[in-house]
């Protein structure tokens, strides 16, 4: 029997409402309060505390089962059909070989040719070498040259030439031993003073003022030029500068002021080339 919950026979749970209060509870006898869970039937008006117990007569019967036909008017079943073996499968998809045609419609196969013999072969495209001329047309070998034994014993090293001695008007130079011309006061190779006098005096007055001149130049155009015409008052500092030194080579005791305001000078020229440089360089970058 199905349970009130399910719904059996239109019984099933609800909020009471007035018409429900109206009644009272068909296990107990007690009243209703409206808004109470309660379990009834609307259709039958039979109403009842959740808490209390439904008496199975309030369910209604179940409707009869219809009486099953007797055996003689049931048609048979159908037995199932028995598994299918591997070789009743279903063909597969793939095309078979037709059956081969019966030997009497077949064809005679040819037989195979017979092997053709070596000496039938058609020639090779190798060429081949001609046959060697008889011993008595060979030409003798030659016989191999005989080693050479330059590699195992080298020449000797050639003696040092010696030196050439000094001929008519020439003269050795004290310090480097060069061969140099009997009147020079000057070695042309090592620039070694030979005149004793040449060395102990001092410049005459009139080669001291030109070298003092030239120093003065080239210090005074070499300082300008660091501020005005760089390049050409450089060179002329330069080339100032070098004159003096040249000339007081000749006196190589003699240490005054000359030569020190020359290399200045001359310092003082290239450095007015190189800012030059630099500030050519610059203003290429900034463009």
């Amino acid at each position: 029997m199905a349970s009130p919950e399910q719904g059996y026979g239109g019984m099933r749970r609800m909020k009471a409402n007035m018409r429900v209060t109206e009644t009272v509870c068909r296990t107990c006898g007690g009243s209703f309060s409206f808004g109470e869970d309660v379990r009834g039937n609307p259709e039958t008006g039979s109403y009842y505390h959740e808490r209390c117990p439904i008496p199975a007569a309030a369910y209604p019967p179940p409707p009869p089962q219809p009486a099953p036909p007797p055996a003689w008017q049931m048609a048979p079943q159908a037995a199932p059909p028995p598994p299918a073996a591997a070789w009743h499968e279903a063909p597969q998809s793939f095309p078979r070989e037709p059956a081969p045609p019966p030997s009497w419609q077949m064809a005679p196969q040819a037989a195979p040719p017979e092997p053709t013999a070596t000496w039938q072969h058609a020639p090779q495209s190798v060429p081949r070498e001609p046959p060697s001329p008889p011993a008595w047309q060979m030409a003798p070998p030659a016989a191999p040259p005989e080693p050479s034994a330059t590699w195992q014993n080298p020449p000797p090293p050639s003696p040092p030439a010696l030196p050439r001695s000094a001929g008519a008007g020439e003269k050795h130079c004290t310090r480097c031993g060069e061969i140099i011309r009997a009147e020079a006061m000057k070695c042309r190779f090592c620039g070694h003073i030979l005149d004793s006098a040449l060395v102990s005096s001092d410049p005459p007055p009139d080669v001291l003022a030109a070298i003092n001149s030239n120093a003065n130049s080239a210090l005074t155009m070499g300082i300008i030029g660091l501020v005005i015409c760089g390049p050409v008052l450089g060179s002329m500092a330069i080339s100032s500068g070098n004159k003096a030194l040249h000339a007081l080579d000749n006196y190589p005791l003699f240490l005054g002021g000359p030569r020190g305001k020359a290399k200045a000078g001359v310092i003082l020229g290239w450095l007015d080339w190189i800012l030059l440089i630099l500030a050519v360089i610059s203003n290429a970058a900034r463009h």
